[in-house]
């Protein structure tokens, strides 16, 4: 079970004259909120928000404390409460600007829920998450920005989209005239990762190695103290709110990192985005199975689809031994199509750790993340075709061979 120290800094930097950010750390929960609309509106938006994560602390921590990796619909409940939450922040933000009579007024909010071994992370808007973890640091977040949007739909170049006219332009805060798309990540946490929240003041001045310098002190408050004041040092464009997590205990990072280099090489998710599969993994169990024992037996109702992290098992058909898995291989596709039965059984030949994806949380996938769901469909669709076709030349080689 990880432990996780933080720090925490928020400075208004070197051009402001005021402070339109505001951040939030209480047992478990952490948010970084980056107000706009100016003056004293934008400090209204970023409190409005960040009282809402306050008034939600208790939930969340309550919902977090009963995570457990294998349990699909208790994560689940904990991601739909950030939504939920999230929705709340909105609604009330977009009430406070109408009493005031105020056009535009809004704020980024980005959220963090230490639960156990993961960290659930949530945020509309372009206020960021980064992990360094073994030396490298990688921006978990994607930005609400219109330059994003450019940027995916192949109209500008990587390179391209730090000088974007449009990469402040944001499509979606916190305040707006509907209900935000809350984006909901889950991360596994590994012993000495170190997570960084932070609104736009630190990242625009700061290099990614002037990030990961910072973010290697052992002391997680200094290291707030040192990335705020590098940030000044740059220049201080904007205001700078930092918060720090240290991760102290739970999994190596080899194993963290070898789970998901299979996750990522799995066909239904090659063609995601790493913080796409992020927000994939809630609909994932993590299952444990003991050498000898029978994962899945031949002829019986199939409603789960596997996929092999550590171990090996054999598939058989009947008393015929077809082939043995290890990592990386996969089983059970069919079964996520209704109807479906289980053509073989398999059988754990070592201990083994699974993750599994049953139908149910496969069709709330494509309801709750209806792009990443038909993406993931596409994948499964060419997976079954694949199989067919496969299973078709077979058939056709044995007629040939029955007819001479």
């Amino acid at each position: 079970m990880s432990v996780i120290r933080f720090g925490i800094r928020t400075d208004r930097g070197r051009v402001r004259t005021n402070n339109e950010d505001a951040v939030f750390a209480q047992g478990r929960v952490f948010a970084v909120a980056d107000g706009m609309g100016g003056a004293e509106y934008g400090e209204v938006a970023s409190a409005v928000a960040v009282a809402v994560v306050g008034e939600w602390c208790d939930r969340l921590e309550a919902l977090a404390s009963m995570v457990d990796e294998s349990d699909t619909r208790t994560r689940m409940k904990l991601s739909g409460a950030l939504e939920q939450m999230f929705e709340e922040a909105n609604e009330r933000v977009r009430q406070e600007a109408l009493e005031r009579g105020v056009a535009a007024m809004g704020t980024t909010l980005v959220v963090a829920v230490h639960a156990g071994a993961l960290l659930f992370v949530a945020h509309v808007g372009d206020s960021r998450a980064y992990m360094l973890r073994m030396d490298q640091i990688e921006q978990l977040t994607v930005d609400h920005s219109v330059a994003m949007l450019r940027l995916q739909r192949g109209l500008i170049t990587p390179a391209e989209l730090d000088t974007d006219p449009l990469r402040h332009k944001l499509y979606q805060v916190i305040g707006q005239p509907g209900p935000p798309d809350v984006d909901v990540l889950e991360v596994p946490l590994a012993d000495g990762d170190r997570v960084l929240l932070c609104s736009d003041g630190l990242y625009e001045p700061l290099t990614d190695e002037r990030l990961v310098l910072g973010l290697e002190a052992d002391d997680p408050d200094r290291a707030a103290m040192r990335l705020v004041s590098a940030a000044n040092r740059a220049g201080g464009p904007d205001n700078v709110s930092v918060i720090i997590l240290h991760v102290d205990g739970g999994d190596d990072a080899d194993t963290i990192n070898r789970r998901e280099r299979v996750l990522s090489s799995l066909f239904l998710f090659d063609h995601l985005t790493q913080s796409e599969r992020l927000e994939v993994a809630p609909f994932l169990s993590s299952q444990l199975v003991e050498a000898d024992q029978v994962i899945v037996s031949q002829g019986e109702p199939a409603d789960t689809f596997c996929l092999i992290v550590e171990g090996n098992v054999r598939v058989m058909a009947g008393p015929v031994h077809l082939t043995d898995l290890g990592p990386g291989a996969h089983f059970g596709e069919f079964a996520l199509l209704p109807g479906s039965r289980r053509t073989a059984s398999v059988i754990a030949n070592t201990p083994i750790v699974l993750l599994t994806l049953s139908r149910t949380d496969f069709e709330s996938l494509i309801r709750s993340r209806p792009e990443i769901g038909a993406r993931v469909t596409l994948g499964l669709l060419g997976s079954v075709t694949a199989r067919l076709k496969d299973l078709t030349e077979r058939i056709q080689v044995a007629q040939k061979a029955l007819t001479g």
